[in-house]
């Protein structure tokens, strides 16, 4: 369908082809006339008479265009735009319900992807689950053997340290009665129970039965108290007087026998002498007192040493605590050890002590009944 345009561009076309031809006309009528100035003038007449009717004719076809040109340009654009907008619509809607049915295949895929991803997962963690739980069953398996092996290690060092340090006191009780008795008699019991005491310790590191010591287990022994006194003090009687320290035995009447072992008394009393030789300064006194109370016989080894400050009170029985002794000789074992052969016999050891006024250190033993 032409465009409003166009239909004026072909009416302006028939009204020029109307002109010129209505010229044409004339023009011929002209030529057939006899030539004069009468006839150019109305030649020339006619020409501008033409003339004026085609411009009269353009004017028209001008105001028709310009009063009907834009109802019908509007008309046409309008339905031009309608069909277009129709068209825009459909090719439209058609993108859209492909965009659809894609979104929708896109969204079928992924559920299925989730379902496949779900199921092989399930399947993973099953397996790892299983896997895991056959690995937690070697793992406390090799932490359980672990475990115990770390124990035999320990209490075969806590055993060597204590054999050590037990030797070692020994030792020094041997050393100092052997000079003794270079320049003087006397010194010759005192190693003789010294080197007792020190394969007494070697015989627990070799039991004859194949069953593991146990430390902690009770005696049977009965032993008596006076004795137990008499003989650590003897032994320790010249390390005492090396340092120019005086130690006395004090006991209280007949204590009695009590039940423990000598060599666990020895060997407690030993390290609570040892210790407070250790810590008293020259010129100062050590004191190992026993005394009957009603069931049982209180042991007790005071010193005029250094003292112990408050807030190593609490860790003094800790193996390898040594507190403020850096300066001096030993591994921190001494009390450690007394405490736990105390206990694993029904005892309990306890500490009285005051910074500049020397300790107190104590147990009780039961008697026989």
């Amino acid at each position: 369908m032409p465009t409003p345009g166009a239909e004026l561009s072909i009416e302006r076309a028939k009204t020029d082809e109307s002109l010129q031809s209505e010229r044409k006309k004339t023009d011929s009528a002209v030529e057939l006339s006899a030539p004069g100035a009468a006839d150019d003038a109305l030649l020339e007449a006619r020409r501008d008479a033409t003339d004026e009717k085609r411009r009269e004719s353009r004017r028209e076809i001008d105001e028709s265009r310009r009063e009907v040109t834009p109802a019908k340009a509007s008309t046409e654009i309008t339905r031009a735009l309608q069909d277009e907008r129709d068209e825009a619509d459909r090719t439209l809607l058609l993108e859209r319900e492909e965009s659809d049915d894609a979104l929708h295949a896109a969204e079928a895929r992924e559920h299925e992807f989730k379902r496949i991803l779900g199921e092989e997962r399930e399947k993973t963690d099953k397996d790892l689950g299983s896997e895991r739980d056959r690995t937690d069953v070697v793992v406390d398996a090799h932490l359980t053997a672990r475990g115990r092996a770390e124990k035999t290690v320990v209490a075969g060092q806590e055993l060597l340290a204590e054999v050590g340090h037990d030797l070692r006191n020994a030792l020094q009780t041997i050393q100092i009665n052997a000079a003794s008795l270079a320049s003087r008699s006397g010194g010759g019991e005192a190693i003789q129970k010294a080197v007792a005491r020190a394969t007494g310790i070697l015989d627990d590191l070799a039991p004859r039965d194949p069953t593991p010591r146990d430390p902690t287990s009770d005696r049977a022994d009965c032993t008596d108290s006076r004795a137990s006194v008499c003989d650590a003090v003897q032994g320790l009687l010249l390390v005492a007087e090396e340092k120019s320290i005086r130690l006395v035995a004090e006991v209280v009447g007949e204590p009695g026998a009590v039940q423990c072992d000598a060599g666990s008394i020895d060997r407690v009393l030993s390290n609570l002498i040892g210790n407070a030789i250790k810590f008293t300064p020259a010129g100062g006194e050590v004191t190992v007192r026993a005394e009957r109370t009603p069931d049982t016989v209180r042991f007790q080894v005071a010193d005029t040493g250094i003292g112990i400050p408050p807030d190593h009170m609490s860790r003094i029985f800790e193996r390898g605590f040594r507190g403020d002794a850096a300066n001096h000789e030993g591994l921190g074992l001494g009390l450690a050890i007394a405490k736990e052969l105390v206990e694993a016999r029904g005892g309990t050891l306890g500490v009285e002590s005051r910074v500049g006024g020397g300790s107190i250190f104590f147990f009780s033993l039961a008697t026989l009944p």
